[in-house]
């Protein structure tokens, strides 16, 4: 067996709670982005993390786009995606957002990011904290907007050569902290894959698909389930994303050390 690995070897070694607001207090440029925080619990959650006792949620904008940063680490983002949709896919870059035609106000996503693969394919990440924000909805104008973007985009490059056969797929992938009503009633389920189909079973190839994973769903079944099994990867991307508990975080690095 190999070493065992530690807490201390992954958050750092522990602090008091006294020796970290000594730290904070001591740098006037930290201390005055840790009293600008938002709220009380956004600095207890810092206080934590600097204690060393628990991590922190990737589903917030910043880590996430840190850790996951297209340029630097395509890799990362690529495996998970795979893992997702089902399929081996390589991200090639991350596309501006800020050119997608829906403009919205006050949107309450935690993140927001649209890659391109290899493959001419497109995928939109969403991440909500309030799953009945991002309805049915919306997530069809969403996936149209990636639809028309990639379609304007190949037509200009093939001009009178262009043909509808030289589109790619879209997926829209939503990850919500906690579920739409309809969603989280599906208590068994964490991970909802679908598109568009014919009542006839007649089969033709559409472009848009579309991914729902529930992390509450998924959090709740696994607290239930006393699994002695290896967690797959995928489940270990979702352990990664969206927890920040000690235990959780030292079961994902002992089973997929790489993490």
């Amino acid at each position: 067996m190999g070493k065992q690995i530690t807490m201390q070897e992954i958050l750092g070694k522990e602090k008091t709670r006294e020796e970290v607001l000594w730290e904070v207090n001591r740098n006037p440029a930290v201390y005055a982005l840790f009293r600008d925080m938002d709220n009380e619990t956004f600095r207890e959650h810092f206080i934590q993390f600097c204690m060393g006792v628990r991590g922190v949620k990737m589903t917030y904008d910043s880590f996430f786009k840190y850790i996951f940063d297209a340029e630097v680490h395509p890799e990362r983002l690529s495996r998970m995606l795979s893992q997702i949709i089902g399929r081996p896919l390589k991200v090639k870059r991350m596309l501006p957002v800020e050119h997608r035609r829906i403009s919205e106000q006050g949107s309450l996503l935690a993140l927001d990011i649209i890659v391109e693969f290899e493959t001419g394919e497109l995928a939109d990440v969403e991440i909500q904290k309030i799953g009945y924000y991002f309805p049915g909805q919306r997530m069809s104008c969403y996936s149209s907007d990636m639809v028309m973007r990639q379609y304007e985009r190949r037509r200009r490059a093939k001009g009178k050569a262009f043909t509808y056969c030289d589109m790619q797929k879209v997926y829209t992938i939503v990850l919500m902290e906690e579920s739409a009503k309809e969603v989280k009633e599906m208590e068994d389920c964490y991970l909802h894959r679908g598109g568009f189909e014919f009542d006839t079973g007649l089969k033709m190839e559409f472009l848009q698909e579309f991914y729902i994973i529930a992390l509450d769903n998924f959090f709740k079944i696994k607290d239930n389930k006393d699994d002695t099994k290896k967690m797959s990867e995928l489940e270990a991307w979702l352990y990664f994303i969206g927890s920040d508990k000690p235990e959780h975080i030292l079961r994902v690095v002992e089973q997929y050390p790489w993490f």
